[in-house]
């Protein structure tokens, strides 16, 4: 859908919280895509990401690593595992941590990839903030984003910053959940989240 949507030649994927790749995976091993970074943070699920990287006999197109995508280096996070749920498990931030986890910037990934080429996956349960906050090179360069939003994101620190920052750089928004997609004009954001149904916890946008 995204593809159709951009009409324009999708070559590579930086996928922000891949789990164990149900995104990732299937559009390399049909030759939709070339080459693929996939970032999964947590430890025993990065382990099952490169096991089915592995079987699908794709260690040369998908690189994977095992960062907290952040807009600061350092933080001190806690994790909330999901045990009924590997797909629902969320980062905090909070004052004290004895935990450490390997952050970096979304920017850090800038020169992996002809960013014309680009397709940028965020799936970071209410982590959205964090995460493009530390990619305004990216979001500069305009390269189309599909994010899964967490319906609080519109209360959640920096969203003001982040919508301006949509609409200086992208002409558009799809909610790429809809049966029916359209494009959407990106001045609009806040009032298309805001009149979303009340039961949709997350929902799926391509930024465009």
């Amino acid at each position: 859908r995204s593809k159709d949507l951009l009409n324009k030649k999708i070559k590579y994927l930086i996928n922000f919280g891949a789990n164990i790749g149900t995104f990732c995976i299937p559009p390399i091993k049909d030759n939709l895509l070339k080459k693929c970074i996939a970032i999964e943070p947590v430890e025993k699920i990065n382990d099952i990401l490169k096991m089915n990287i592995k079987l699908n006999e794709l260690n040369n197109k998908i690189e994977t690593y095992n960062y907290v995508i952040s807009d600061k280096k350092n933080e001190n996070l806690c994790l909330n595992l999901n045990k009924n749920n590997y797909g629902d498990n969320k980062f905090k931030t909070i004052k004290k941590s004895k935990t450490k986890f390997k952050t970096v910037k979304l920017d850090h990934f800038i020169n992996s990839f002809d960013s014309k080429k680009l397709l940028i996956k965020i799936d970071v349960q209410g982590f959205e903030h964090k995460v493009l906050m530390s990619g305004i090179k990216f979001i500069n360069k305009k390269v189309p984003l599909i994010i899964e939003f967490d319906r609080s994101f519109l209360k959640g620190e920096n969203a003001n910053k982040i919508l301006r920052l949509f609409k200086k750089n992208y002409n558009y928004i799809s909610l790429i959940d809809n049966k029916n997609v359209k494009k959407e004009k990106i001045e609009n954001i806040e009032k298309i989240f805001s009149n979303l149904k009340k039961n949709w916890r997350h929902f799926n946008c391509l930024i465009h």
